[in-house]
């Protein structure tokens, strides 16, 4: 234990005098986090587009019809 507090101390001097470096450490990831909440708001909440899908029904079976119907209740 004795041989861990010379590099904590060592390393928390480090952090004290870089102090762009430190400040790089706790305001890219606030920016990051503010960016991507930003940008998943305006998915979220902005144009309105459907989604055009293609349903094939070849062997027109039960699961088919009731995919089918279900899609039909969605639009």
């Amino acid at each position: 234990m004795k041989k861990y507090f010379p590099i904590i101390k060592k390393e928390f001097l480090q952090l004290v005098r870089d102090i762009p470096g430190l400040s790089i450490l706790f305001l890219m990831p606030a920016l990051m986090l503010i960016l991507i909440t930003l940008t998943q708001e305006k998915v979220l909440t902005g144009i309105e587009s459907g989604l055009n899908v293609i349903l094939v029904d070849n062997d027109s079976s039960m699961l088919g019809d009731s995919i089918y119907k279900a899609r039909t209740l969605f639009i």
